[in-house]
């Protein structure tokens, strides 16, 4: 048990410095510092919240290619790059790293543009043979409009952010918790449920199952099982999540609040 410990306290700590390396110049996380992505943490920010339906969704791929002329683009999991002399950006590398952190903040720009609330996570994770942690963002999305303080109708939120993530990312699928409906994975690009059976509804677990099944799809070879879970992967394992930490200030409060990000204070009432 002792060892145990302190291998998870390992774990931790190499992913979050793995996570302050990340965004130490990034002016969206610049001074803002992480928390461990727990039950209590995110119950307390989504407070009020809470009995509403979300969406989970991420702009990072593992599979990224770059052209000749210095393009970057990514493919469905399952499909071949589009020219033999693109390059297969490897995952892990600042190369890879440097392309998704591109596309995240693209994400975050139509989250923003869309006026969504939503909750920044990050989960650490080594592949097999890796020494530093790499980390993948995700953002928990919900149906709340931050400016007018009205909620969406959210059979069109969740259609606009399913065209979104198959159109620009090449996602094969987002996790979507329907009013009336059991939390599942979405195919991006039919809309169609994919009918699993989640190990928990919980947000807490729910979003580090997500990030999970992400790095899986990107090392699928072939979709023949019609389940966007099923393939072997490479071997990796998630280390320890991650999320913003509480704002220290009623400045930083309004600054982060007015970018969507639902934020609240620590003494906030879980």
């Amino acid at each position: 048990m002792r060892t145990q410990n302190r291998t998870n306290r390992s774990n931790t700590r190499d992913t979050l410095k793995a996570l302050n390396q990340l965004y130490e110049n990034d002016e969206e996380t610049n001074n803002v510092g992480f928390i461990e992505l727990t039950e209590a943490n995110l119950n307390r920010v989504v407070n009020g919240h809470d009995k509403m339906d979300y969406v989970i969704l991420s702009a990072s791929r593992q599979n990224l290619y770059k052209t000749p002329s210095g393009n970057i683009y990514s493919v469905p999991s399952g499909e071949m790059k589009h020219n033999n002399n693109d390059k297969e950006l490897k995952p892990g590398s600042k190369e890879h790293t440097d392309a998704n952190n591109v596309r995240t903040k693209e994400l975050l720009s139509f989250l923003r543009s869309n006026h969504y609330a939503y909750v920044p996570v990050y989960g650490g994770y080594k592949e097999e043979g890796q020494e530093k942690a790499s980390i993948e963002k995700s953002f928990i999305v919900l149906p709340y409009d931050w400016s007018s303080g009205k909620y969406l109708d959210f059979n069109t939120f969740a259609k606009t952010l399913l065209k979104e993530s198959w159109g620009k990312y090449q996602q094969d699928a987002i996790l979507i918790k329907y009013p009336d409906r059991k939390p599942d994975y979405y195919d991006c690009k039919t809309g169609k449920p994919q009918g699993l059976e989640l190990t928990s509804v919980v947000l807490n677990d729910l979003t580090k199952e997500y990030f999970t099944a992400l790095k899986k799809w990107g090392d699928i070879s072939n979709k023949d099982s019609g389940s966007f879970t099923q393939g072997e992967p490479q071997r990796f394992t998630f280390e320890a999540f991650y999320m913003n930490d509480y704002p220290n200030t009623m400045n930083e409060h309004r600054i982060r609040r007015n970018k969507g990000e639902l934020v609240r204070f620590k003494n906030y009432p879980k």
